[in-house]
């Protein structure tokens, strides 16, 4: 068995074995096949494809190149992925919002890079958190809280940190298969008993369309079916931004705000959804109404404000924004926001990165205050920055904005929920 065989076959679309495919992964994390040997075969794949037991085995081999978390836990374990978006901050409510309603929540996540957010930058705006737990401190969380958010550790699915770094710098990042793998790898080392994956569909994403996001989506749910995660998905909109802001620490304050006031209101009503889902294949009776009321009452909040504590973080250390509104140069009806455009533009404020490592100013930030639809005079706010030089990033915001004359319909948050 050897390395350049492997890739002859995926580049000729004929299978591989089970047994290929795990001496691959395995020789591939030992050193033995190298760089360009998996650089090439990650290539055919985004090319050509894997069947879906190509993809199962793959899945498996990277979550085995690893260990477990090993959380212990009488109530089910849930979590859920979002594919990533622009001002998406549902996880910093879910969370703590399922842990009101006896599951646990042991969330593995990720930094950005590009044009969307990661869940660990978001938290890292609060001074103190922190992100890099040991096995020991996430089983503590839990016990406490009965939720964590913290990144994988160096000896979860490392298979999967050596290929990402690959796929980033070689144009391979969009394969389905491999993006499937990848998620799964990790989400699988936290035991999950059920996983509810957000798959955003539109500018702000990497799916493009509601067709690549389906097809996603249903390779997401079939995989983490075949390994008994209970699995299903919600595509959703990211044709505009989620919420009002989009910046680490203004998505903290907003994710905050939200679960003391219940606005903005599609944060609530993605959330709420997402949560039912959840709580749904997890057998957990709850109508989105009582979800919404745990949400937006104070019991998710607190649940918040103590897992923050218990990770180090300290809320009232956490700066204070300030905006510069922007107003609009003419009148018209909104017809779309560039949520790409934005995310471009927070990362060339100093709020993303362009490449692992970058170093991010978590005050950054850009406000948004209107949306698709929306019926604009001139000289009305368009949104603010947080920044300090404004000016030099106020055309590029104008920029993301476009302009109808006739009225505009914008899409349903929710396009569709698979299984």
């Amino acid at each position: 068995m050897n390395a350049t065989e492997i890739i002859r076959k995926t580049r000729d679309r004929r299978e591989l074995t089970e047994t290929e495919i795990h001496w691959f992964v395995d020789r591939f994390v030992e050193g033995e096949v190298v760089d360009s040997q998996m650089s090439a075969w990650a290539m055919a794949v985004t090319i050509n494809g894997l069947t879906d037991d190509e993809t199962y085995h793959l899945t498996n081999a990277m979550f085995q190149s690893g260990r477990t978390l090993g959380i212990q836990s009488k109530s089910p374990l849930v979590d859920k992925h979002s594919t990533g978006g622009v001002g998406d901050k549902t996880s910093l409510i879910l969370a703590p919002l399922l842990a009101c309603f006896d599951v646990t929540v042991p969330m593995i996540s990720g930094r950005g890079l590009g044009i969307t957010g990661g869940t660990l930058d978001k938290l890292e705006g609060i001074p103190g958190f922190q992100t890099n737990l040991s096995a020991a401190a996430i089983q503590e969380a839990c016990n406490a809280v009965g939720c964590v958010i913290t990144g994988a550790t160096k000896d979860i699915a490392p298979a999967d940190a050596l290929l990402y770094s690959l796929r980033d710098i070689t144009g391979t990042v969009a394969s389905v298969e491999l993006i499937t793998a990848s998620i799964l790898s990790k989400k699988l080392a936290e035991e999950l008993d059920c996983l509810v994956f957000d798959v955003k569909c539109g500018s702000g994403s990497s799916m493009k369309s509601i067709v690549q996001g389906r097809q996603l989506a249903r390779t997401l749910i079939d995989t983490g079916n075949r390994f008994s995660v209970r699995s299903r998905a919600l595509l959703t909109d990211m044709n505009q931004p989620l919420g009002t802001v989009i910046g680490n620490t203004a998505e903290v304050i907003e994710a905050r705000e939200a679960m003391t006031t219940g606005n903005p209101s599609d944060l609530v009503t993605l959330t709420s959804q997402l949560a039912y889902n959840l709580l749904k294949l997890a057998n957990v009776n709850a109508t989105i109404e009582q979800i919404t009321e745990v949400m937006t009452t104070g019991a998710a909040l607190s649940r918040f404000d103590q897992m923050v504590q218990i990770q180090g973080g300290d809320l009232n250390a956490v700066p204070h924004l300030t905006w510069t509104p922007v107003k609009s140069p003419v009148s018209g009806v909104v017809e779309s926001i560039d949520c790409a455009r934005l995310g471009n533009l927070l990362t060339t404020m100093g709020g993303g990165r362009t490449q692992k490592g970058d170093s991010l100013d978590h005050r950054c930030a850009i406000k948004i205050d209107i949306a698709v639809g929306d019926c604009v005079q001139q000289g009305q706010s368009l949104g603010h920055l947080c920044h300090e030089k404004p000016d030099h990033f106020t055309d590029e915001l104008l920029s993301s904005i476009n302009w109808s004359d006739t009225p505009v319909t914008p899409l349903p948050l929710v396009l569709e929920t698979i299984g």
